[in-house]
C-alpha cells in the first residue's frame, strides 16, 4: 500500500492512497466472464458426481457379492453340509417295487423309495442283443 501525503492548509490534513474492502459493481464484460466460469464449474461437478456416482455403485455392487459370499460360507459352516449333484447309480427293483439311489464316490444307499406307477413298467430291449443273447443259450443248451 502506498501512501500519499498531501498537506492542506495550516490545520494540517492529511490525505493518504490506501485499499478498503467496499462493494463493487460488475461490468457486462466482468458478468459474462463470471457467468463463463460458473458454467464450466458446473460441468465440472455434474462431470464429477457422474464419477463418483458410478464409482459408488460399482463398489456398492462388489460389498454386495462379498456380503453374499459372507453368508453362504456362514450356513455352510453353520449347517456343515450343502447340496450337490452327486453321481449315483439308480437301482430299480421291480420285484420289491423299489428305487434306490447309491453314491458312486462313497458306495452308500442314500435313498429308497417305492415306485411310482408309471416307473413299473420295464423297458423293453429294442437293440436286438438281448435276441441274440437267448439265441445262442438255445443253441449251446440244444447241443448238450
Amino acid at each position: 500500500m502506498k501512501k500519499e501525503t498531501t498537506e492542506k492548509n495550516e490545520n494540517k490534513v492529511k490525505f493518504e492512497t490506501g485499499s478498503r474492502n467496499l462493494k463493487h459493481f460488475f461490468t457486462e464484460d466482468e458478468k459474462q466472464k463470471i457467468g463463463a466460469d460458473l458454467a464450466r464449474s458446473t460441468q465440472k461437478k455434474m462431470s464429477l458426481e457422474d464419477d463418483k456416482k458410478a464409482v459408488v455403485d460399482q463398489y456398492k455392487s462388489k460389498v454386495s457379492a462379498a456380503e453374499f459370499d459372507i453368508k453362504e460360507f456362514a450356513k455352510m459352516l453353520n449347517q456343515g453340509y450343502e447340496f450337490r449333484d452327486i453321481d449315483c447309480e439308480i437301482i430299480r427293483d421291480f420285484v420289491e417295487k423299489k428305487i434306490s439311489f447309491r453314491r458312486l464316490d462313497i458306495d452308500e444307499i442314500v435313498d429308497t423309495r417305492d415306485m411310482l406307477p408309471y416307473e413299473l413298467q420295464m423297458e423293453l430291449d429294442f437293440t436286438g442283443e438281448k435276441d441274440e443273447k437267448e439265441d445262442v443259450e438255445k443253441d449251446e443248451k440244444e447241443k448238450d
